[in-house]
């Protein structure tokens, strides 16, 4: 009797789950494309290389969705077993909400348990990939100098070029750059160039050229054959030390403590979700299905103090969880007294 009971719990749990699940994934996803677009806005790529980049974003979208879907989901499946009559009939049976939560609480700790290993080692990893393919492709764009433009830049330095010749080659070019003083600067002309990428480091390689210093009272005069101006990439200033180093971190970067406290709260709620759902039952005859709007209010109660604390306070962001779950219980024993 138990486990039948247990399994059609699941069965109809599902049911309701996969449904929400797709469509926060799925507003997510259009979310996560826009972000990339605007990331991506000054290069050329690919739909495939979009959609690797969306792939590094994956991990972090999971994290953010499953843990709402699942409680979501659950207080969804409380409302329609209440709806249904269904509740009236396990509580003529002996039986009471603790007891209907109970196959739940095996689930959640699975899936509490992949959302902490997708939050700690996957998500830093992926985050890692995506940031190099991003500021790989930016860093060939910087390469991919055009003829004829103003406004280019390599580095600190304004870039005009007059002509192109076949790939990476280029003919009669200008770069200025600004020094600290209001009316001084660096111009350099050269008739020949081309640049290269070693290693994550760009280097332009003028020939032929000159080379004028503009002060505030002299302007001094440099010839030179060849002159090398490097501008180290962006790529080069990713590292990536193994898991462990990457949340050592979180004790100076302000980014790295709040993706650790994200993840640790989504794993908070995931497990707390099945009591907290036993506030989606009601009594048809006195109340109305407010599942969804139940949902949205204690995910918002949870994670809107406690992602503000988290962001100022750090870890003092954790006793949000211990007072929302007191909460949540007192609203539904008074909820479930009245029927």
């Amino acid at each position: 009797m138990r486990g039948a009971l247990d399994r059609y719990l699941l069965a109809q749990f599902w049911v309701g789950f996969f449904p929400l699940f797709g469509a926060l994934f799925l507003i997510a996803t259009m979310v996560s494309f826009v972000q990339l677009s605007a990331m991506t806005a000054v290069v050329k790529i690919t739909f495939l290389e979009m959609s690797l980049l969306y792939l590094g974003q994956l991990p972090q979208l999971l994290l953010y969705i499953l843990p709402i879907a699942f409680f979501a989901g659950l207080i969804a499946e409380m409302s329609r077993l209440s709806g249904d009559l269904e509740m009236i009939a396990l509580f003529s049976l002996k039986a009471d909400a603790w007891r209907v939560m109970r196959p739940f609480v095996p689930l959640a700790i699975a899936l509490a348990s992949g959302l902490l290993v997708l939050g700690l080692v996957v998500a830093p990893k992926a985050q890692y990939l995506q940031k190099a393919a991003l500021f790989g492709k930016q860093d060939d764009a910087q390469i991919n100098i055009r003829a004829g433009e103003f406004g280019q830049r390599f580095g600190d330095w304004l870039l005009f070029v007059g002509a192109r010749d076949g790939d990476d080659k280029y003919r009669d070019i200008a770069l200025y750059s600004r020094s600290d003083s209001q009316n001084a600067g660096f111009f350099v002309l050269a008739k020949n160039a081309d640049v290269t990428n070693d290693r994550g480091v760009l280097r332009l390689n003028l020939r032929d050229g000159r080379g004028y210093e503009v002060g505030e009272d002299r302007i001094r005069q440099l010839n030179y054959d060849a002159m090398a101006l490097n501008e180290t990439g962006r790529i080069r200033s990713l590292e990536y030390s193994g898991v462990l180093q990457h949340w050592l971190k979180a004790k100076t970067s302000r980014i790295t403590a709040r993706e650790l406290v994200w993840a640790a709260l989504a794993v908070i709620f995931t497990i707390v979700s099945p009591i907290a759902a036993t506030i989606g039952v009601y009594s048809p005859r006195f109340a109305k299905n407010r599942s969804g709007a139940w949902a949205l209010f204690l995910t918002v109660l949870f994670y809107a103090p406690a992602m503000t604390i988290g962001d100022r306070l750090g870890a003092y962001a954790f006793i949000v969880p211990p007072i929302w779950l007191a909460i949540v219980l007192l609203i539904a024993r008074k909820r479930l007294e009245r029927f």
